[in-house]
Order: C-alpha cells, then sequence, then structure tokens
C-alpha cells in the first residue's frame, strides 16, 4: 500500500511541478488516453498498483508537458482540422508528438521507460492494432506512419512487431516507393525542433500520394486509365473501338472493310482467291497441307504440338501458360498467369484503387510550393536508389537539429584569427560587382570629351551609374566527422565558423554547416547567426564512420529550397566514405549544385577517392590543416563570384 501510495504522491508532485512550470490546470477523467490544449492537461484514471500503468501516468504528464515545453503550435492545430481535414490533422499530431517525445528524450533520457509503458499499455487496451486486409487504405498508412516513428525514429521496442507487421501489409498494398518515401518525410517531420517542420511533413504525405497516384497511372499500358493492352477504350488488345482486336472499322482484326480480317476482297481473312484467309490453294488459311492455317501437322494453326494456335503446350494461342493469349494484366489477351491478368498490372490497378481511396478520405488539402519542392526532392532520392539498385538506400538522414543558442568559448579566436581574411574577402567581392560607369542617351552628366562624337551623331555622351552586380549564392559546408577527423576536428570546426561569420558579412549570400559521422547533424542553418548559435560545435565530436551519402542528401535536401541563383557544397573530408555514393554526386550536379572538395587527411586512399568522386579542378588537398581556413575561403570567393 506504500509503494501505491507513493506512486501516486510522485505522479501528482510531477503533475504540480508541470502546472506550476507552464500555468496548466490538471483535470482527471475517464478518458482513453491523455491530451492537452492550451492552459489545460486532460490525465485519465490508473491503477497505482499496476506498475506499467503508474510508468504510463507518468510518461502522460511528461509527453503532454512537453508539447508546452518545446513549442507545439496549438492555433495550428486548430487550423489543420478546418482547412485541411482530419486526416491532416492526425499526421500532424503523429509529427510533433514524435517531435517532443524525441527532444524530450535528449533532453532527460530517464524518461524511455515511462514513454515505453505508454505502448505497452495502449497495446494491451487495444489501441495499437494491426491493420489487416480489411482496413481502411487510408488506416494503413497512417498507422504505418505512427508504427514507423515510433519503433524506428524513437526505438520503442514494445512496438517493434507491431510495426514489423503493419510493415509487411502495407507492402502488399502500396508501392515500396511511396512507403520510402513516407518514411523520409517521417524523419523530416521528427528530427526537427520546429513545429513548422510537422506542419510541412504532414502536408508532403498528401503529395506523396497524389504523385504516387499519377506515377501508377503513368505505368498502365499505353497511359489507359482501364488497364487495357492497347491504346483503345474497346476493351480489347488494339488500337480501335471497335470491340475487336485491330485498327479497322469492319468489326473485324484487321485492317479493311469486308468483314474478314485481311485486306482483300474475297470475304475471307487474306490476299488469295480461294476463299480461304492465305495465299494456298488447299482451302485453308495458311501454306501448309494439313487442313490447317498454318505449317505444322497438329491440324492447328500454329507451330506446336498443343493442338491451339501458337508455340505453346497450354492450349492457347500464345507462348505463356495461363490460358490466356498474351503478357497482360487487364484481363485481355496478353500474357498473364493461369488464366487470368497479369500480375503485375494486378496489383498495379489495386494499387491505384488503394491511393484513389487515400485522397478521397484525406480531401484536397495540399502544401505550399517549398512544400512541393520537398516532395519532388524525395521523388529524386528514391529514383536514383531505383535507378542504380543501391544496397544502401539514398535518403537523407539528420540525427539532430540543433537549436542552442549561445556563443563558443573558441568565438573570440576565431573572430580574431580569421578578421584579416574576412576583409580581404569583403574589399575583393566588392571590387569584383562594382561594374566601371557606362555612357548612356540620357542623363544628367555630360561628358565633354565625348562632344566630337555627338557632332558625328553618337548621342552615347551622358555618364551612367555604376551597375552594381547582385551576388545571389547559397553555400552548405559539410564537415566529415568520422572517427579519423579526431585530430584536425577542433581546427575544422573553427575554420567553418570563421568561414560562416565571414560570408554573412555579403549580401546576398547565405551559408549553412553540416557534419555527418556517428552523428549527422544540422549545426547552421540558413539565414541564422553564427556567432550566436556558435556554441553548436561545442556539442559535437568526431567518431563513427563516413556516411557521405546521408551527408550529401542532407545537404541536397537543405538547399534545394533556397532560390538562389549559384548553389554550391563544399565538402570536407580526410578519406574514403562508407559506400560507393558516385551516384550521389551526380544526382547532386544534376540539380544544378556545384559540389567542391577539400581533402585534409594523408591517406593515399583518401586522395583517390577524391580523384573518383569531384571532377578535376573541383577539389584541393591540405597538407597542412592550419592551410584549410585559407583554403576555404578561396573556394568560398569562387563560389559567390562565380554567381
Amino acid at each position: 500500500m506504500q509503494s501505491t501510495q507513493s506512486k501516486m504522491l510522485t505522479i501528482q508532485i510531477r503533475l504540480a511541478m508541470m502546472a506550476n512550470d507552464f500555468g496548466l490546470r490538471t483535470t482527471w477523467g475517464n478518458y482513453s488516453t491523455a491530451g492537452t490544449t492550451q492552459g489545460v492537461v486532460l490525465m485519465p484514471f490508473f491503477d497505482a498498483g499496476d506498475p506499467v500503468q503508474a510508468a504510463a501516468a507518468m510518461g502522460f504528464g511528461m509527453h503532454e508537458g512537453a508539447h508546452h515545453r518545446y513549442g507545439s503550435d496549438f492555433a495550428k492545430y486548430e487550423a489543420s482540422l478546418k482547412t485541411k481535414g482530419k486526416v491532416h490533422r492526425l499526421l500532424l499530431n503523429y509529427f510533433d508528438d514524435g517531435r517532443i517525445d524525441r527532444m524530450a528524450l535528449i533532453e532527460y533520457p530517464g524518461l524511455r521507460g515511462e514513454y515505453e509503458a505508454i505502448e505497452q499499455l495502449f497495446i494491451s487496451k487495444g489501441m495499437r492494432l494491426v491493420p489487416g486486409a480489411n482496413t481502411p487504405a487510408i488506416a494503413v498508412l497512417e498507422d504505418y506512419i505512427a508504427h514507423y516513428i515510433g519503433s524506428e525514429l524513437l526505438n520503442y521496442k514494445p512496438l517493434t512487431p507491431v510495426w514489423e507487421q503493419t510493415r509487411d501489409l502495407a507492402r502488399q498494398r502500396f508501392p515500396i516507393a511511396l512507403l520510402t518515401r513516407l518514411e523520409i518525410i517521417s524523419e523530416m517531420g521528427v528530427i526537427t525542433s520546429d513545429f513548422n517542420d510537422c506542419w510541412n511533413s504532414a502536408d508532403m504525405v498528401l503529395d506523396a500520394i497524389k504523385d504516387a497516384l499519377e506515377d501508377l497511372k503513368t505505368q498502365q499500358p499505353d497511359h489507359e486509365p482501364e488497364a487495357q493492352p492497347d491504346t483503345d477504350a474497346d476493351g480489347q488488345p488494339d488500337a480501335d473501338a471497335d470491340g475487336q482486336p485491330d485498327a479497322d472499322a469492319d468489326g473485324q482484326p484487321d485492317a479493311d472493310a469486308d468483314g474478314q480480317p485481311d485486306a482483300d476482297a474475297d470475304g475471307q481473312p487474306d490476299a488469295d482467291a480461294d476463299g480461304q484467309p492465305n495465299a494456298d490453294a488447299d482451302g485453308q488459311p495458311d501454306a501448309d497441307a494439313d487442313g490447317q492455317p498454318n505449317a505444322d501437322a497438329d491440324g492447328q494453326p500454329d507451330a506446336d504440338a498443343d493442338g491451339q494456335p501458337d508455340a505453346d503446350a497450354d492450349g492457347q494461342p500464345d507462348a505463356d501458360a495461363d490460358g490466356q493469349p498474351d503478357a497482360d494484366a487487364d484481363g485481355q489477351p496478353e500474357a498473364g498467369a493461369a488464366g487470368g491478368p497479369n500480375a503485375d498490372d494486378v496489383v498495379r490497378s489495386k494499387q491505384i484503387q488503394e491511393l484513389e481511396a487515400c485522397l478521397e478520405a484525406a480531401g484536397s488539402g495540399s502544401s505550399d510550393v517549398e512544400g512541393r519542392d520537398k516532395g519532388k526532392m524525395l521523388a529524386s532520392l528514391i529514383e536514383a536508389d531505383s535507378r542504380f539498385q543501391l544496397d544502401t538506400p539514398l535518403r537523407p538522414h539528420l540525427d539532430a537539429v540543433y537549436t542552442k543558442i549561445g556563443r563558443s568559448v573558441t568565438l573570440p579566436k576565431v573572430l580574431a584569427a580569421s578578421r584579416p581574411i574576412t576583409q580581404a574577402l569583403m574589399e575583393l567581392v566588392e571590387t569584383e560587382t562594382n561594374c566601371a560607369p557606362g555612357l548612356s542617351r540620357r542623363g544628367k552628366r555630360f561628358v565633354t570629351s565625348r562632344f566630337n562624337r555627338f557632332k558625328q551623331g553618337d548621342l552615347r555622351v551622358y555618364r551612367s551609374k555604376a551597375r552594381n552586380l547582385g551576388i545571389d549564392s547559397a553555400i552548405m559546408v559539410l564537415l566529415d566527422l568520422s572517427g579519423s577527423m579526431n585530430c584536425q576536428e577542433v581546427v575544422a570546426k573553427n575554420a567553418c565558423l570563421a568561414l560562416a561569420l565571414a560570408v554573412q558579412q555579403i549580401d546576398g549570400a547565405v551559408i549553412g554547416i553540416q557534419s555527418f559521422g556517428d552523428w549527422n547533424v544540422d549545426l547552421l542553418r540558413f539565414r541564422e547567426d553564427p556567432a550566436t548559435t556558435s556554441s553548436r560545435l561545442d556539442l559535437i565530436c568526431a567518431g563513427g564512420g563516413t556516411p557521405m551519402r546521408e551527408g550529401l542528401s542532407n545537404a541536397f535536401l537543405a538547399l534545394m529550397p533556397e532560390q538562389a541563383e549559384r548553389k554550391s557544397m563544399i565538402v570536407i573530408t580526410d578519406g574514403e566514405p562508407d559506400v560507393d555514393c558516385v551516384d550521389t554526386f551526380n544526382m547532386v550536379r544534376q540539380h544544378g549544385i556545384d559540389v567542391f572538395g577539400i581533402f585534409i587527411g594523408q591517406y593515399a586512399n583518401g586522395k583517390a577517392a577524391m580523384d573518383y568522386y569531384f571532377k578535376p579542378g573541383n577539389w584541393i588537398a591540405v597538407g597542412d590543416i592550419l592551410s584549410l581556413k585559407r583554403e576555404l575561403f578561396k573556394l568560398a570567393k569562387g563560389t559567390i563570384l562565380a554567381a
């Protein structure tokens, strides 16, 4: 009894502290789960003697408090329901729940047990059911996203079997490319500190469904929604509207008007005068003596021994074993299986029906331009996966997006060391972007030296203003913080910070910094102040492998939404990637992003990798780590001025 009372008291104290911190009022009731809005927390009754319920109650309180601690926007929840519909509202909640739980677990790792107890409680109450064959399509996708977030992104162990069964079912009902895209969108909505990313991810889910539906429809034979083998609407195998296999108007398979299959006027299928379909005199359609249409001795029209017109043994006209004439999935004369439609087209047709049902349930809400652009980027990543059939998926994977505000302990030293180079860079940029004054037919300042030209009819005698070439450039610095960078990481991080401080001073240029290694981290977002966010660099250290493909994917997604005329990526590394990523480099370049490399190691295989991945002249080797800062500024100068 004392233990139960102690648990009750502990939970009440925690809730009281939360109420005090956020000014919340706690209301207890027979709720199926906890909830919160602005100013109030709803808590379900629980049995303090049940360890799972007691732990879950603690988790409920901390979870609802996290909505307030980490900035959930309750007004947008209401706007989502009113303007986007129930599906968008539910997805927004999934992403936001994952976001705040992840941030809470980073700040308070001891909460994992309480959060997993919530999942155990939900499973025991039947609130985490595995979808079935009759589950509505949109509900399957909703469960897929929710269980992926809980099992894969938050690593809740009780959810693993539920997630695996949900995943297997979803793969049977939806295209794999769509599911992969939903996983990436989920990561973008959860691995973030910004609530707006949750909103955008919910938008992108709906766009992903629309894109997947369009892709499936374009894969239909000859782009027909009826899943027929050719471009007609007659329900038959070829391009006519007469309900027959070929393009004529005679109601027969070939192009004549005699009501027979071929172009003659004898009332028979082919060009002969024997009253039979082909050029022989045997009174039968083709050149053989068997009294049947083709050259075999089986008494049937073609060269096989199956008693049917073509080369198979299935008793049907073509070379398959499906009892149908050809290879199709539409129930028409193409090659199917077991007397029915082709399996691929059947699956495609069912998936189209599933996705149409999803869109009908989700409504017509769509994302803004940036959200649609991100969706297109994700499709590009997935397309590259499919095209190159890589073992390691090409997908962004950020372990953290740092939002800490604070100045690094090394900032004064970095500022002092970078100030002269910063000044030189700014002067060079100013010189290169200011054009000399020109001449014009109109103006206020008459150029006296042009008077003779004026008498000859040249009216360009007025001084025009100097034209300032605008800079429009976005630079992403991608820093390798694998284990082999341990000795160089301090100088490398300081060099990145110095470069960011310099670029920030140039109008029209923006810079971001991301790292990859044991953790892939977004250290500096575009348009953030490098000085006030410099403490984030102190939070990371070198370790792990070299997941350059993930790093490139992260940088790609960060750069593409930028509207800059010139987009550049500077990769600082000291070795070879974990897996081949030449396809990733090619894809980045195909989207108009210039990629530069700086090699700072002493390994021969590292230099060979740089030759392999970077174009000639687009990478440099830095023998002395102290020269990295100077080379970074050279690259920045080139990318900014080239814009």
